[in-house]
């Protein structure tokens, strides 16, 4: 089974780019997920039908690998789509393309659909039954779930802060690869591969201390909970 692909370009604009020009991956992060929400309300998946209905979407983690940054005023062409079920998961897949076609970055995301009231991931064939996106299992690789590093070396403190809200009233996920870019550059090289788990909500001035152990980090709260887990393959110097 085969869901439309859905495709849109983006040039990026130097506020969206580190000091070299290249694009930042959180920037990166956010065009591959614009994207992906015009699709949902192409496919009838907008946040609000879906809170008509009852229920939300969640992003549970996110995979990317980057082949090429692309840099300030290019303009790039990410491709998206729903590609099938991996049991509660449905996942979706991202491209980068350069003007002439080249492939920049790939990547995977899995989500679930949250009911309002009870706070519980549903079934999305069971929710959407007649839903042809909802009908297929997912065959390929999914991102991966990582093991939080609660005794590493602690790197840097965050506060969720008001510009790292969004309408959901929580962290934006993008801005968790901005507190990570923030933490990291530019005492590392940029980064290849990143795989990602969103575990927790972050509201509101809530403390976060990341912690490093190898290529995992772990953003912590006062509680000793995992908010959001990272790992990392950095490009070769």
């Amino acid at each position: 089974m085969i869901i439309p692909k859905y495709q849109a370009e983006y040039t990026i604009r130097e506020n969206e780019c580190g000091p070299n020009y290249d694009i930042r991956l959180a920037a990166l992060w956010d065009i591959m997920q614009d994207a992906a929400d015009h699709h949902a309300t192409i496919l009838g998946f907008s946040h609000e039908s879906m809170q008509a209905r009852g229920n939300f979407w969640a992003l549970i983690r996110m995979s990317a690998k980057v082949h090429k940054y692309p840099k300030a005023r290019e303009t790039v062409t990410v491709e998206t789509y729903p590609a099938g079920l991996a049991k509660l998961f449905c996942v979706r897949k991202y491209n980068v393309y350069a003007e002439e076609g080249e492939l920049l970055a790939e990547a995977s995301s899995l989500w679930i659909i949250v009911d309002m009231k009870t706070g519980r991931p549903l079934r999305p064939n069971n929710a959407y039954p007649n839903e042809i996106m909802f009908s297929f299992n997912y065959e390929g690789v999914v991102p991966e779930k990582i093991s939080p590093v609660n005794d590493g070396q602690q790197i840097k403190k965050i506060t969720a802060e008001f510009c790292d809200i969004d309408g959901n009233n929580h962290v934006n996920n993008s801005r968790y690869i901005n507190w990570l870019e923030n933490a990291l550059r530019p005492d590392n090289p940029p980064i290849l591969e990143l795989n990602t788990n969103y575990i927790l909500e972050t509201k509101l001035s809530e403390p976060l201390t990341v912690n490093q152990s190898d290529n995992i980090y772990s953003f912590i709260d006062d509680k000793n909970a995992a908010r959001f887990l990272a790992e990392i393959t950095f490009c070769e110097a």
